[in-house]
């Protein structure tokens, strides 16, 4: 005797399949970014930051520097250094050893910073509905070869120098220039910097009165020297400002300069003394300096007022100084260390 069974039709389990494969999927992306953000510098994760464009910086929604174009302009400073022969100066590049790593990586973090204010300036420039197009460029490319040299001579030392291409060069110099040129100019419209004249003029009219200048200058400059009196020190002509040395030549001996405008700000300049020393003039100064808000003061604080967030575990930003900065306490000792001993490093002087 024969039993027929019923026998259940097949269903695939769809949704715990789905399930499955989603949370394989989550897992694999997981591992990637872990690989990404927390060990950059394994083999694996140099390839993935090389590759793909992770955001190691992001301004709101918008990623500003990217683990690929990071990279880019890593391996062209890298480039740079290791096609020059500082040797003849008494000076060595080696990347190859910890130390050098780890002065790559100053470098690295320089370029985050100088990558993150170049998207700043093209977003503040946009916002002013200023656009450099790809003919802006072109046109500004062209005027450069032609001071530079021939086309050819600029690719070959662009190619040797940071293997670079000419689009490489239009990309990463010349449009950031040109909004940063075209920035500058409503940068100048937007700053009141009538504080700081307003601040040398009471400075003029207090020496005016015949109070001392050290007294003056310590009551009135915003130099670095205003607790010593305004005093800097001796000076070449050719080492001060262009703006400053034809008054600071001229003058008598003991008598302030009338205010003098530089880029910097307001100063009015006192000639204590003259020498000669190996065939130049020497001149002891002292100064009365009032600083105007400058295009980086500006800038800062347009940045502090983005949201700006480090991804990379290697960076973090310090909004109130408007910066990327190491994470590490490490890293940070290490480049105080680099600066403090930087007379024969090239990574520092270049």
């Amino acid at each position: 005797m024969e039993i027929d069974l019923p026998i259940k039709p097949f269903r695939p389990q769809w949704p715990k399949l789905i399930a499955a494969v989603v949370s394989l999927i989550l897992i694999l992306v997981l591992g990637v970014l872990v690989l990404v953000y927390q060990f950059p510098d394994t083999l694996f994760g140099r390839q993935l930051v090389s590759r793909f464009p992770f955001p190691v910086v992001m301004i709101g929604q918008g990623v500003a520097v990217t683990t690929s174009s990071l990279a880019e302009n890593r391996d062209a400073l890298k480039h740079f250094y290791e096609s020059q022969d500082f040797s003849q100066i008494g000076m060595r590049v080696d990347f190859s050893t910890e130390d050098g790593r780890k002065r790559l990586k100053l470098r690295e973090r320089d370029l985050v910073n100088k990558m993150l204010e170049d998207k700043v300036i093209e977003l503040l420039a946009r916002d002013r509905n200023i656009n450099v197009t790809s003919e802006d460029v072109e046109m500004a490319t062209t005027t450069k070869m032609e001071e530079l040299g021939t086309t050819d001579k600029v690719e070959q030392s662009l190619a040797r120098l940071y293997g670079w291409t000419i689009a490489d060069f239009q990309e990463k110099i010349v449009r950031p220039a040109m909004y940063k040129e075209a920035l500058h100019v409503e940068y100048e419209k937007e700053v009141d910097q009538s504080k700081a004249k307003e601040k040398i003029l009471v400075a003029e009219k207090a020496l005016r009165e015949k109070r001392s200048f050290e007294e003056v200058a310590r009551l009135h400059s915003e130099g670095e020297t205003r607790t010593d009196g305004g005093n800097l020190g001796w000076f070449d002509l050719e080492d001060l400002a262009p703006e400053l040395r034809s008054p600071v030549d001229i003058v008598k001996l003991k008598t302030p300069t009338s205010v003098i405008e530089s880029p910097l700000g307001y100063h009015i300049m006192l000639v204590e003394d003259t020498q000669i020393k190996e065939g130049k003039r020497l001149y002891h100064l002292r100064q009365i300096f009032t600083r105007k808000v400058s295009f980086a003061d500006w800038l800062a604080e347009k940045m502090k007022t983005l949201p700006i967030s480090a991804l990379s575990s290697e960076y973090e930003w310090l909004r109130d100084e408007a910066r990327i900065e190491f994470r590490s306490e490490e890293m940070r000792a290490f480049e105080k260390t680099v600066r403090e001993t930087a007379e024969n490093d090239p990574t520092v002087l270049f």
